[in-house]
């Protein structure tokens, strides 16, 4: 059970009122229970600097709609140069944060399937310099609990968890934005062992519980590093190498692996793994007159992670 400290509210549209409404996360329930065999899950990091934002939000929202996802793990991280002063970050990084959560929460798909762990940047504000993270998660899964937990940073890092219950089994889905620049090894491995502790304080004794941790790590799979923190890990399967072989690097962003999919599990089968967000926005859908300044631009510095998995066994 989390510390009720770290518990945070669980938002679903009314669209009765036509509002986002914010609902104790411990009392939501699905009002049709989710029936599929198969669970897709994706992780992204969705990058907040404003260069083409509206051009490369409107392919985040096609490619997240297509991608038929239950449950989107969001990473957000900010860009913003040649700024000193620490209210001009604050308030630039909070404006870029809330342009992308007021479009998200927005589109009536969003309203109509998902419920989420925020919708105006408020669990952002740990710290000035602030990295947020979002969950949104298919309103048929049966929600037990949203906690957000502050982790060792320089930058507000948190790591976000979601407690869910399907049929026998419980899902622990985690999600954080580790502390960026090659330097800090030792505060990411802080973070990863209290990552760690609190995914092991929920386990227990429990033999039915299926585990999901994913982000941006900062750091690659080919580093030295890597070692160390898998180490830390204990029990996880990295599912990019487990699926695609050692030999696909899964590069995610500039010649690195930095976004990870963790998984482990005795009754989930993961299925199939793959990265989105490769094209260019000016080649993928939705189509139409793109600009030339456009045809290097990505959604994200980084390509995100969906994966597939096979709930047939619990």
């Amino acid at each position: 059970m989390a510390d009720v400290s770290n518990r945070i509210p669980v938002w679903y549209y009314d669209k009765v009122r036509h509002y986002w409404t914010a609902k104790d996360s411990t009392m939501f329930r699905p009002r049709k229970p989710f029936s599929s065999d198969s669970l897709r899950i994706i992780t992204y990091n969705i990058w907040f600097k404003k260069t083409h934002q509206p051009s490369r939000f409107n392919h985040l929202n096609a490619l997240l709609y297509r991608s038929d996802a239950h449950i989107i793990c969001l990473q957000e991280s900010k860009q913003i140069e040649s700024i000193n002063n620490e209210q001009e970050v604050s308030a630039l990084y909070i404006l870029a944060t809330k342009y992308v959560l007021e479009q998200l929460i927005s589109l009536p798909w969003i309203q109509h399937r998902y419920i989420l762990s925020d919708v105006d940047g408020r669990t952002f504000l740990y710290s000035p310099r602030s990295y947020g993270v979002v969950m949104l998660i298919d309103k048929h899964l049966s929600l037990r609990e949203l906690s957000m937990y502050p982790l060792p940073t320089r930058k507000g890092r948190q790591f976000l968890l979601a407690k869910i219950q399907l049929r026998n089994e419980r899902f622990l889905v985690g999600t954080a934005h580790l502390e960026s620049l090659r330097n800090s090894q030792d505060l990411r491995s802080q973070q990863l062992q209290l990552c760690q502790s609190i995914f092991d304080r929920h386990i227990g004794d429990s033999l039915n519980v299926t585990g999901f941790f994913m982000g941006d790590f900062n750091f690659g799979a080919h580093w030295r590093e890597n070692t160390i923190q898998m180490n830390i890990l204990q029990g996880w399967t990295d599912l990019w190498p487990e699926l695609k072989g050692p030999d696909d690097r899964g590069i995610t962003h500039t010649n690195v692996r930095f976004d990870r999919m963790m998984f482990r599990s005795s009754h989930v089968r993961p299925t199939k793994i793959r990265i989105i967000g490769k094209k260019p926005i000016a080649e993928a859908p939705p189509s139409g007159n793109q600009l030339a300044s456009e045809r290097d631009v990505f959604i994200s510095d980084h390509f995100g992670l969906k994966a597939n998995f096979d709930l047939s066994f619990i």
